[in-house]
């Protein structure tokens, strides 16, 4: 079954196009989001957006489907799946990158670069 899961999952974001994460955008900030305390974010009209989130509404435009934020990882995972359709990410000085430094952060399901074919940049 969580095999089943995570091939729906990947099949997900491999469904996300520009367009759905614009609209993720312009959703999120005139939800009000913030950017918070956020390492990675994502610039849209002025707004400084988590990158996570938009990634995450962005899921939910794309599929139907809502995912919760547990089942996939933010940081860098997050960030290339955003740079694939053309979307620019800043990363805040400083940030922690636990990909670069070999640290899996894709829990039960192992690595989440693993779990994105195609998601090296």
């Amino acid at each position: 079954m969580v095999e089943r899961r995570s091939s729906t999952v990947r099949a997900g974001f491999q469904a996300i196009k520009k367009e759905h994460v614009e609209q993720a955008c312009r959703q999120l900030a005139s939800e009000g989001v913030g950017r918070g305390g956020c390492s990675y974010t994502v610039s849209n009209d002025g707004h400084e957006l988590p990158a996570k989130r938009v990634l995450q509404t962005a899921y939910k435009i794309a599929t139907g489907a809502p995912i919760d934020a547990s089942r996939f990882s933010g940081g860098e995972f997050t960030a290339r799946i955003l740079r694939r359709v053309g979307i620019d990410v800043q990363v805040r000085a400083g940030a922690s990158n636990a990909l670069a430094e070999g640290v899996s952060v894709g829990g039960p399901e192992g690595n989440p670069a693993d779990r994105f074919p195609g998601s090296d940049g």
